[in-house]
């Protein structure tokens, strides 16, 4: 069997990776620092990722009159792209670099706290961010801030954090003059429901619609793969990551799925695919995004 619909997600991530290569994910930002929003955004390369790149992103910047910055840290080259050089920038300066990616500072103090652990927080806390909401402001959408379809990449206070929310606001309007396709595609798919599965920060969503613990849909993406996280994660395991992977692939051949408090049900045109009974470590729920 055959996935219902072409996966829309899919498509537009191919767009933007034919067009802008390593900054794909980090469209919003740049249309953040031309509008003035945030003075830099950064990437992590591989050290022969980068090697490989650096003459496009030289060439990228130079054409866009950004500032090109690179140093090595954690066996990893972070990248930072600037309004203009920054003198003197220290790569451990979490509060400078918070401030120069136009962060609010309420958010940088939470972030330089997790910070103190050497592991992610967008793969370790998204759970205990959530706090089991089953709704939330769509500009807050955090599950799909590793593609380019979001407006808040930082990891937020807390998810009544109206300065994080007044930033994603005034990046929203900004795109609408900068960046209008960007912006009708954000409108469009952050909006849409979406499973959250509780390892290293996956979700699933759906081109569809959510009743209640039901969501009726053509097609569904996860854009965050588990297992290459994996080492990042406190909790996550081998079997959850591989639990993922077969629900993933059932989704997509089904166009139903009803969200229970300790399964999930997949159907086909009203048919029972297949049953997953929830582990008890981890979170299910269904999230909608309005």
């Amino acid at each position: 069997m055959q996935s219902i619909t072409a996966d829309p997600y899919e498509a537009i991530t191919r767009w933007y990776k034919r067009r802008f290569s390593v900054l794909w994910s980090h469209v919003p930002e740049l249309v953040a620092i031309r509008a003035g929003l945030r003075e830099a955004t950064q990437l992590s390369l591989e050290p022969a990722r980068f090697a490989r790149e650096q003459a496009r992103l030289e060439d990228f910047c130079h054409r866009a009159g950004l500032a090109l910055q690179s140093y090595l840290r954690r066996g990893m080259v972070k990248v930072l792209i600037s309004a203009r050089a920054i003198p003197n920038l220290d790569p451990t300066d979490e509060q400078r670099l918070g401030e120069l990616f136009g962060y609010p500072a309420c958010c940088v103090r939470r972030f330089a706290s997790h910070q103190a652990q050497p592991l992610e927080p967008f793969i370790n806390h998204m759970t205990a961010l959530l706090g089991g909401r089953d709704r939330v402001d769509f500009r807050l959408n955090l599950l799909l801030s590793c593609t380019t379809l979001h407006l808040v990449r930082h990891f937020p206070c807390h998810l009544g954090c109206q300065s994080t929310l007044e930033q994603a606001r005034r990046l929203l309007e900004a795109m609408e003059r900068l960046n209008p396709r960007l912006h009708r595609q954000i409108l469009r798919h952050c909006r849409a429901p979406a499973l959250y599965l509780d390892v290293c920060g996956a979700a699933v969503f759906f081109q569809g619609e959510r009743l209640n613990d039901r969501v009726r849909y053509r097609s569904c993406h996860c854009p965050v793969q588990p297992r290459g996280l994996l080492a990042l994660s406190m909790n996550a395991s081998v079997s959850d990551c591989d639990l993922v992977d077969e629900l993933v692939q059932t989704l997509r051949l089904g166009d139903e799925l009803i969200c229970r408090p300790n399964e999930l049900l997949i159907l086909q045109r009203g048919q029972w695919l297949a049953t997953f009974p929830r582990p008890s470590h981890l979170a299910w729920q269904l999230i909608s995004f309005v």
